[in-house]
């Protein structure tokens, strides 16, 4: 095997494994731990394994931005074949104002957007 299919098969481990793993072994969030402030991130896992057992109303609202992902590469991968070099800063300062207007809104008092417990 080559390195990348090491890579992509390490990237799929990494992905995966917390999904399926019981709620018990899943890897707490660091920022919430520290600062008790939701992160981008959080729920991402929980997500992930709603996702996994069919649940799609639960895996978005543990994690709304995470189906947002798809859109992003996309954007991302069409700005890079983009002729106009500001094109691809564009989609990055784009994609960092909807990351920190989620995270804002998210820890908002009464906030329906924060992961179930």
């Amino acid at each position: 095997m080559t390195r990348r299919h090491w890579m992509n098969a390490a990237i799929a481990v990494v992905v995966i494994a917390p999904s399926i793993l019981p709620l018990s072994f899943r890897w707490p969030c660091f920022y919430f731990s520290v600062f008790h402030v939701y992160c981008p991130g959080c729920g991402a896992q929980r997500a992930v394994a709603s996702l996994m057992h069919g649940d799609v109303a639960t895996a978005i609202h543990n994690n709304a931005l995470l189906f947002t992902l798809p859109l992003w590469l996309l954007a991302f991968a069409i700005a890079r074949k983009s002729s106009n070099p500001r094109t691809e800063k564009l989609v990055i300062a784009g994609a960092f104002l909807v990351m920190l207007g989620f995270t804002l809104a998210r820890n908002l008092p009464g906030s329906g957007l924060a992961p179930i417990a």
